[in-house]
């Protein structure tokens, strides 16, 4: 199996070439169910810039955030079906079958075992526990690799999400084309990537901050997953989305309701509460924002001529007319609100238009397959 370092580079390709077993190779078969599978390409970064609104063209920065960006995809694969091969003394273990050497798409008969949460956390877990990142430069042994969770323990860190249907691909020795057979339908593998950012923030919870964790299993993670999403949301435009879109029908210039959707006056009642609700909001805001641009004068520890660099283009990259100041204030909300500490979780678009920028002092890249 030959994992391509792209160097942050989307679309990413693994090639997975399954080479015949030799006539000494012995062969377990048992039965022909196959079942979904999780693929992760894991590459250890310094920093990057991450698209997450196609429609609005918003970009979250990750200035001086070391940690991983897994690049995931769904697809099938043979279920109990193993090939041994014997190479003198060294025996490999493998997964694959004829049908998969060939790259045939298997019969829409075929049984397909779903991928269950248990996988799934196991899956996020092992990603956030193994040591895979690094705070600063690498030593060529890779000692001084340590886990997400180590990682936050002691400084800002980031774990980004990549959705790359790609990474299902397939080449024949010989061949010029890939093959994508084995991927799992667009409506099945966005359902999936929808369960593996849930699982992954819950596991991070989980295993950074257990007590905060078991408060919000009692009140539910998907209302607390909405109200820490809802977070991130610039006081000005809190009022014209997520749970207030659609209720109000005029603004001031800060963003406050003024009539209600039927151009009815807001109840006194109403009004105070939203002014203490807009007030907090503000506050949280201003303070993300300084912390911020704290976070963006520091300097990387790596060396001075890749510091300069990477600085410079972090200046054009504030200067830029778009959200990227706004993102960056993204970022740090989640420290402010102490959820999961310094970790930071982004989640690329899915289906559609995606954009990623990263910095790296060595990619590190993994391939892995639950």
């Amino acid at each position: 199996v030959a994992s391509l370092d792209t160097s942050g580079l989307i679309p990413l390709l693994v090639l997975s070439i399954t080479m015949p077993p030799s006539s000494s190779s012995i062969t377990e078969s048992e039965g022909e169910v196959e079942e979904e599978a999780l693929y992760l390409v894991i590459q250890r970064i310094s920093g990057g810039r991450l698209l997450v609104d196609e429609d609005n063209d918003t970009w979250i920065n990750l200035h001086n955030q070391p940690g991983l960006v897994n690049y995931v995809a769904f697809g099938r694969r043979k279920a109990g079906s193993r090939s041994i091969h014997t190479n003198g003394s060294r025996n490999t273990l493998t997964s694959s079958s004829s049908e998969e050497e060939e790259g045939k798409s298997s019969s829409a008969a075929t049984p397909v075992s779903p991928l269950t949460k248990d996988r799934m956390m196991k899956a996020a877990k092992s990603l956030l526990t193994c040591k895979l990142a690094t705070a600063s430069g690498w030593h060529a042994d890779h000692s001084d690799a340590e886990s997400l969770v180590t990682l936050s323990s002691t400084t800002v860190a980031s774990v980004v999400t990549i959705p790359q249907a790609s990474l299902v691909g397939k080449c024949i020795p010989g061949d010029k084309y890939m093959k994508y057979h084995h991927q799992l339908d667009k409506d099945r593998s966005e359902e999936l990537y929808g369960q593996w950012v849930s699982i992954l923030h819950h596991e991070a919870l989980k295993l950074i901050n257990p007590k905060k964790y078991d408060d919000k299993n009692k009140r539910g993670m998907e209302k607390y997953l909405r109200r820490a999403e809802e977070t991130l949301i610039d006081p000005k435009e809190m009022f014209k989305t997520g749970v207030y879109q659609g209720k109000y029908s005029a603004f001031n210039e800060g963003g406050f309701p003024l009539l209600l959707a039927d151009g009815s006056d807001i109840p006194k009642s109403q009004v105070k509460k939203l002014t203490k609700i807009f007030n907090a909001q503000e506050r949280k805001w201003k303070a993300a924002e300084k912390e911020g641009k704290d976070c963006n004068n520091k300097e990387h520890h790596i060396n001075e001529d890749s510091t300069e660099i990477i600085s410079k283009n972090h200046v054009r990259e504030e200067r830029r007319p778009s959200a990227t100041s706004a993102t960056t204030i993204d970022s740090e909300i989640i420290v402010d609100e102490g959820d999961l500490g310094r970790l930071h979780m982004a989640n690329g678009t899915f289906g559609g238009r995606q954009g990623w920028e990263m910095m790296s002092t060595g990619p590190f890249t993994h391939q892995l397959v639950f």
